[in-house]
């Protein structure tokens, strides 16, 4: 198959353009490499990259004769689409409106959509289900949320494949360790492997799930591949292994045999790099911020049991042995 994979050098992107082309399928990779990286293209020398913006190309030649297209390309970070919400929607919205549109003019069969299980952000019983109404407040979820009705609409209205994928926490070696504030699990590995004290802004006992990079790409593989039709369908794509923060931190520790010790940061702080935030007669309200880093994100992945037949596997003690690997040896 002749594959479009957005946002392809990216942590999602990159590890599953690697497993569709050994394959044997022929990738296409398009990414802007604002949040992306080269290193990640690494065993994708037989993919075609493109180093571009998505809205500054001609999707209509671009697509005309792909058979799938994976869409990842969009700005996950919370702070930073609070701080550019037009930008947030130009980017995580309207392009995607564009990418339907042109859609409708290629030979494209199916469009499997990354969108995030922060739109059930304000949902309160757990665990989150598909059919969930939602109502998140934030600009990123409201973005994505927004894009899943373009989805939808889509499919009702064009007859469009569309199938959207609600991500719960991904994890797994390559994923943005080098990045100033990466994601948790790929943090403290750093931190510890460095002989650094992580700071940890949430030691609640509030949990959530994480679902690893290897059982993620083993679904969206499916996802592809699955012989009726799913348009219109949403899936969580989560693991039901939860885990809290310092649960996280305890599990390391006894793999290295180290301490758990950890600093308590102000969860403030990972907001307040976009200080525009803060500046203006009119600040994000701290409560808001407080009841996003305190909350818990507990998914059903029945759905995805029933249609599939798969469960994740990899747990976190297994998870981390892995990220610990990868790290050691970059």
């Amino acid at each position: 198959m002749r594959i479009l994979v957005t946002g392809g050098a990216g942590f999602v992107g990159s590890n599953l353009a690697r497993n569709l082309s050994s394959a044997g399928h022929e990738i296409t990779i398009v990414d802007n490499l604002k949040y992306g990286y080269t290193h990640n293209l690494s065993g994708l020398e037989s993919a075609k990259f493109i180093h571009s913006d998505l809205r500054d190309l001609n999707l209509v030649a671009l697509l005309k004769n792909m058979d799938a297209v994976f869409h990842f390309a969009g700005i996950s970070s919370l702070p930073e689409c609070e701080a550019n919400p037009a930008e947030a929607f130009s980017v995580n919205t309207t392009l995607v409106a564009s990418l339907l549109h042109a859609i409708r003019f290629s030979n494209v069969k199916r469009l499997i959509f990354s969108s995030t299980s922060a739109v059930y952000e304000n949902n309160t019983k757990s665990p989150f289900k598909e059919s969930d109404p939602v109502n998140p407040d934030l600009i990123y979820s409201m973005t994505k949320q927004s894009a899943e009705n373009l989805c939808t609409a889509f499919f009702q209205n064009y007859g469009l494949e569309t199938i959207i994928c609600r991500f719960f926490n991904v994890y797994g070696p390559n994923q943005d360790y080098l990045r100033k504030f990466p994601p948790f699990t790929s943090y403290i590995v750093r931190e510890v492997l460095a002989g650094r004290v992580p700071v940890i802004y949430n030691s609640e006992p509030i949990v959530r799930d994480y679902i690893f990079i290897d059982d993620l790409v083993e679904i969206l593989t499916r996802l592809l591949h699955h012989p009726h039709p799913l348009g219109g369908e949403i899936y969580n794509l989560c693991s039901n292994f939860t885990y809290t923060p310092i649960e996280i931190l305890n599990t390391l520790s006894q793999i290295t045999e180290g301490k758990n010790d950890f600093i308590t940061g102000d969860p403030r702080k990972f907001w307040y790099k976009e200080e525009s935030l803060f500046e203006s007669n009119h600040a994000l309200s701290e409560s808001r911020i407080s009841r996003e880093v305190y909350k818990a994100s507990i998914g059903s992945n029945q759905k995805m049991l029933d249609h599939f037949e798969f469960s994740p596997t990899i747990t976190m003690e297994s998870g981390l042995r892995k990220i610990l690997d990868f790290q050691k040896g970059s």
